[in-house]
C-alpha cells in the first residue's frame, strides 16, 4: 500500500483499493502504532511494523539488502521475549472504571438507574455554568456512569501483573535443572 500516508497515518484522497479502509480501520481498533517511518522500497513504506506498545520498542534502523529491491528493518526491542515472565499484584482504584468487575455485576439494575438519570437537565446545566459546557457534560456522564456502576458492580480482584525476571535467579535455575538433568543421568551408571 505505497499510496498510504504513515507521516499521518491517513488514507489516499481516493484509495485504488479497499484494502486500504481495512487496514486503516484494523490500526484504529486496535490502538495500533506504525513503527516505520523511512521508505524501505524506493520512496515508499511497503514494510510494516505495527505495535500497540509504541514505548517497547527502542529502535528501528534500516539496511540495504542485496537479495531483495526492499530494505531490511532491523526492530530493538526494550525487553527480552525469552525471559520467563514473573507476576505481581496490582492494586485497582475500587471507585475507578478499571477496579469493576463488569462480569458480575447488575446490569438491569444499572440500566434502570441511568434511565431514570435527567440527561437533558444535567446538559442544561453545564450550558449556563461555564464556557467549556461540552466538556464538563462530558466528565458530567463520566462520573455519572461510575458512581452508578459502582453501586450494583462488585470490585474486581487484585491483578496479576508480570514483572521482569532477575538474570542471577534465572541462571541460578537453569544451573539447578542442568545440575539435576546430570544426577539423574549418573544414577543408572553408578549402580
Amino acid at each position: 500500500m505505497p499510496q498510504f500516508n504513515w507521516d499521518t497515518c491517513s488514507l489516499p484522497p481516493s484509495p485504488p483499493s479497499p484494502c486500504y479502509g481495512h487496514l486503516m480501520s484494523f490500526i484504529e481498533r486496535n490502538f495500533l502504532t506504525q513503527m516505520v517511518q523511512e521508505p524501505t522500497r524506493g520512496s515508499s513504506v511497503l514494510d510494516l511494523i505495527l505495535c500497540n506498545k509504541a514505548h517497547d520498542v527502542v529502535k528501528v534502523d534500516l539496511s540495504d539488502n542485496k537479495l531483495s529491491d526492499h530494505k531490511t528493518v532491523h526492530l530493538t526491542l526494550g525487553f527480552n521475549p525469552l525471559t520467563p515472565i514473573r507476576y505481581h499484584c496490582v492494586d485497582l482504584d475500587k471507585n475507578s472504571f478499571r477496579g469493576i468487575n463488569y462480569f458480575k455485576g447488575d446490569m438491569e439494575r444499572i440500566r434502570h438507574d441511568l434511565n431514570l438519570v435527567d440527561w437533558m437537565g444535567l446538559k442544561k446545566l453545564c450550558d449556563e455554568s461555564s464556557d467549556n459546557s461540552l466538556d464538563d457534560f462530558a466528565k458530567l456522564i463520566t462520573l455519572t456512569v461510575l458512581q452508578i456502576t459502582v453501586i450494583y458492580s462488585p470490585a474486581k480482584e487484585p491483578v496479576k501483573k508480570a514483572k521482569k525476571a532477575n538474570r542471577e535467579v534465572i541462571s541460578l535455575k537453569f544451573k539447578k535443572e542442568k545440575s539435576t538433568d546430570c544426577d539423574s543421568a549418573l544414577i543408572p551408571l553408578l549402580r
